[in-house]
């Protein structure tokens, strides 16, 4: 759970969670044997952000994609009232790691809560890293905002 609820999803129990900052990442095994990280950002956004497509907004994050996109797959569109999302696979190489990764990106609403889901695994780990992404995508809530995660029994007005 992010921030009180901002976005709520499962991941494996034995994956590594830590926030540095703003962010939360998650990785499935401590360096150097790492297979996939997971990174997650969550905000509140304006009502201009909200009339945006998230259609657009995906888009807009892979031209500003550093790594060289080397095959982009369908957007596949999902809503779960009041949820919202939009994710789609992508081929990449990095300048400095010589070899392709796959990426799964998601952009997920609902109200003024929005959030980015980003997810690099090495495409040999496809069979391992889909089941949690399947997963994270079927458990998926953004922008329920909880009182007391311990209890979750007070919540907050949407949002």
């Amino acid at each position: 759970m992010l921030d009180n609820g901002a976005l709520r999803c499962d991941i494996p129990h034995e994956w590594i969670v830590y926030s540095p900052g703003r962010h939360v990442f998650v990785i499935d095994r401590f360096p150097p044997d790492t297979r996939c990280m997971l990174a997650i950002s969550c905000r509140r956004v304006s009502s201009e952000v909200v009339a945006l497509p998230l259609l657009y907004i995906l888009g807009e994050w892979i031209a500003s994609e550093d790594r060289q996109v080397v095959e982009r797959g369908e957007p596949v569109r999902f809503h779960r009232w009041p949820l919202e999302a939009a994710w789609l696979q992508l081929r990449v190489r990095a300048p400095r790691d010589d070899r392709e990764k796959s990426t799964h990106v998601c952009v997920a609403r609902a109200d003024r809560t929005q959030a980015l889901i980003v997810l690099d695994f090495y495409p040999e780990d496809e069979p391992i890293v889909g089941s949690a992404w399947r997963t994270l995508m079927d458990t998926l809530a953004v922008g329920d905002y909880i009182a007391d995660p311990a209890t979750g029994r007070k919540r907050m007005k949407r949002g």
